[in-house]
């Protein structure tokens, strides 16, 4: 949810999916809206250092979800849910920088 009052910092915490080898991981993360959100994609970031293909060593997530392919159909809620810890987006070649 929101950082103190600032409804365009968020901070959220993703639990490691089960049977994959983030289980039992707890990973947070940082999410910026920008003004003119749900039109342009939010800024996310892994806080919590992670190995993964799509997430570099400064926690910014390669998806393209979070770029060209964003959606204003595409809520917080369904993007966490989506997010990069899912092995099926492990080898996803079309990512691009979201932070």
């Amino acid at each position: 949810g929101p950082v103190a009052e600032d409804m365009f910092h968020w901070q959220a915490t993703i639990m490691g999916p089960a049977d994959s080898p983030y289980a039992g991981g707890v990973f947070l993360v940082t999410i910026h809206f920008p003004p003119d959100y749900p039109f342009k994609p939010p800024k996310v970031a892994f806080r919590t250092k992670v190995f993964h293909p799509n997430i570099n060593s400064n926690g910014s997530i390669c998806l393209d979800i979070l770029k060209e392919q964003w959606s204003p159909a595409l809520t917080i809620s369904k993007m966490l849910l989506f997010h990069a810890l899912d092995d099926k987006w492990c080898l996803s070649n079309k990512g691009f920088m979201a932070v």
